[in-house]
């Protein structure tokens, strides 16, 4: 029997882990380079695990990291006590030096084939972390590959990249989102399908795990303990509320500098309206001398057309008076022309 650095010392491993039917069992889950684990791994004897150790050996912690985390991806709940002390960023960065930091936490289930083999589905998490924004974000995978048989997660003596890891088990197999996780780990390894029947699942495993919960029951607090369970939030709600409180800092830097923007558009509006003022009392008085100016010569225009109209009036009476002397040109033409015929006219030409 082996101890790790902290003391814990896991249950052997028995001999070959008896199933019933085609129901998956815990065999193995492991914890590498999250808290203060470099790497470790527990077998399951059964579907069991006993871990021994004095207090803060770190027993709570590595059963907080791996169960029910991985199964649900509530990060908000991996404190067993429900004071949310024990956060990713907790895990990852205290006492941790370095800019950035990668890990990982995983479990495998193991079932029985229809041929009567060994079927097998791993669950874990890639947690990366960064200490200048002191956040921790995780990337699920659940995968049928075997951790340290199929899948590495060492790779030139560091942890396996998350770009390679999603090549090796596939980019449809991994997620950055818990209710993804959720469900495909309610549908591939309970063969559940109704969310809320999972989340109460989940939920349930929550409560029983509290370490005053045997208390609770010894006490008759069994039925208020699992009525707690249900019905509980609906998930997408409650994401999105955490997702509003992790970006509750972004929010408020970017509400400051929406405020500060307010302010330079009130002071900038202020000076811009006088300015606009300015303009627009320039082209009113400009619009004032063009409508003056248009006045005048609409009068103008109204004289010449008076004038233009007195002016055919005259004509046409000049016409008329034409026509009248015309008519009497013709007449003196036609009496100048009975005069000349005439015999008293021809007699006075004899006499000339």
């Amino acid at each position: 029997m082996t101890t790790d650095a902290r003391g814990l010392v896991p249950l052997p491993r028995f001999g070959p882990v008896t199933t019933t039917g085609a129901r998956f069992r815990l065999h193995r889950a492991g914890i590498q380079n999250v808290w203060q684990y470099d790497e470790q791994e527990f077998s399951f004897g059964d579907g069991r695990l006993l871990l021994r150790g004095k207090n803060g050996a770190g027993k709570s912690k590595a059963l907080e990291m791996l169960l029910p985390y991985l199964l649900d991806g509530d990060s908000r709940a991996l404190d067993a006590t429900g004071t949310g002390r024990t956060t990713l960023a907790w895990l990852m960065l205290d006492g941790f030096e370095q800019t950035n930091r990668l890990g990982y936490l995983w479990v495998e289930f193991r079932g029985t084939a229809d041929d009567g083999g060994h079927r097998h589905l791993t669950l874990g998490a890639a947690i990366r972390a960064s200490k200048s924004t002191q956040k921790a974000l995780p990337t699920f995978f659940v995968t049928p590959l075997r951790i340290g048989e199929d899948l590495h997660l060492v790779e030139a003596g560091k942890p396996l990249p998350v770009d390679r890891l999603k090549e090796i088990v596939g980019s449809d197999n991994t997620t950055d989102r818990a209710v993804q996780h959720r469900s495909r780990v309610a549908r591939e390894l309970f063969g559940i399908t109704d969310a809320t029947r999972y989340r109460n699942l989940t939920q349930l495993l929550h409560r029983l795990r509290r370490p005053t919960v045997g208390d609770r029951i010894e006490h008759g607090g069994l039925v208020s303990l699992l009525s707690e369970t249900l019905p509980g939030l609906d998930e997408d709600v409650v994401e999105k509320v955490a997702r509003n409180l992790h970006d509750l800092d972004a929010v408020r830097d970017e509400l400051g500098r929406l405020e500060r923007t307010d302010a330079a558009l009130r002071t900038f509006l202020t000076s811009y309206r006088g300015y606009l003022a300015g303009v627009l009392r320039t082209s009113a008085q400009s619009v004032s001398h063009e409508l003056g100016l248009l006045a005048q010569r609409r009068r103008a225009a109204g004289d010449a057309a008076q004038r233009t109209s007195d002016l055919r009036t005259q004509e046409e009476e000049s016409e008329g008076r034409l026509g009248t002397l015309r008519d009497e040109e013709q007449n003196a033409r036609t009496d100048l022309a009975a005069l000349h015929a005439s015999h008293a006219y021809r007699s006075l030409r004899e006499l000339s």
